[in-house]
């Protein structure tokens, strides 16, 4: 286990990680303050996740918190800079705990143990999905204690629940539960309370069994087409999927040169390798925006994944 420390020595981040490693573990750790962010848990959240990024064996992350809260929001006592965490500016992003999540690409799920207020309301909608106990609450009160929000809360909010709801909760500073956050698509799940954690990592390792490209690739593009109109969000879709293909095509491609000294039976091409390429161009031809030579390119890097695939030796 690896901790961040604060003021006094104290961990403001706890980090311990599970399922051979690939599961990570992350608990804000201010219990007395109920997990209140100030510049030195901001911090440490910050480079963790940069930290995290950068490490392949990191396939998914669980952030939760320490006690009764998962976390209460900005420490009013040292508060964060908010006009800094709102900044573009490089030097401002490389402190700001949301886009280090945001770049993080791979799922974070919040396990919401208790109330979840303002920043901390931020901080877990930069989570990829919120699974809570029946203490698990939201506020958001940036008009009761006169700020405006820096990490996306005005404008992600309605998205999940839709405006009107967005508004309620955001112009009254309404108290969430549990049981309505669910129903509102807040929390996609609710668990009894001492399952939580459990429940979390479950769904955690899950996520890291599964193809580790896709999922970073698919993390991405659920991230980046979320506050898109549906036709950006469709041709961002087919962009990624273009670019995922012409990789595979290449990876298969260096394999076949790497296996071409070896002594290979004639490719036969199956009647299902037909069906895909006549699926594949099919749907490349619907796609206006690609070329003819590049949609003819796709069709002809697929024609050789499944040559090189049909005269692969059996193992």
């Amino acid at each position: 286990m690896a901790a961040m420390e604060g003021e006094g020595g104290a961990p403001v981040l706890q980090e311990w990680r599970v399922a051979e490693g690939r599961v990570v573990v992350l608990r804000l750790n201010r219990p007395e303050r109920r997990n209140a962010l100030n510049q030195e848990m901001v911090e440490a959240l910050t480079q963790t996740f940069r930290r995290l990024k950068a490490d392949a064996s990191v396939r998914a992350v669980v952030l939760t918190g320490q006690g009764k809260a998962f976390c209460a929001g900005i420490d009013l006592t040292s508060p964060v800079n908010a006009v800094q965490q709102a900044s573009d500016e490089a030097e401002d992003i490389s402190h700001n705990p949301v886009r280090a999540m945001e770049a993080f690409d791979r799922p974070i799920i919040g396990a919401i143990n208790g109330s979840c207020v303002t920043g901390g309301f931020e901080l877990a909608l930069a989570c990829d999905f919120l699974v809570g106990s029946p203490n698990a609450s939201f506020r958001d009160t940036h008009a009761a204690v006169g700020v405006v929000p820096c990490w996306g809360l005005s404008q992600k909010l309605s998205r999940i629940i839709g405006p009107g709801r967005a508004r309620a909760a955001s112009l009254s500073a309404m108290r969430i539960d549990a049981k309505t956050a669910e129903r509102w698509g807040i929390l996609v799940k609710v668990t009894l309370h001492e399952d939580l954690l459990d429940e979390c990592v479950a769904m955690a390792t899950a996520s890291a069994d599964l193809n580790p490209d896709i999922v970073e690739q698919y993390t991405r593009t659920l991230r980046d087409g979320f506050g898109l109109p549906l036709s950006q969000g469709l041709a961002l879709e087919r962009d990624v999927l273009y670019a995922s293909t012409e990789a595979l095509a290449k990876r298969e491609s260096e394999t076949e040169q790497g296996a071409s000294t070896q002594s290979f039976d004639p490719p036969v091409v199956h009647a299902r390798h037909i069906s895909v390429l006549c699926t594949l161009h099919t749907f490349c031809s619907c796609n206006s925006k690609k070329t003819p030579a590049v949609r003819c390119g796709i069709v002809g890097n697929w024609m050789g994944v499944l040559c090189v695939r049909a005269s692969a030796p059996a193992r």
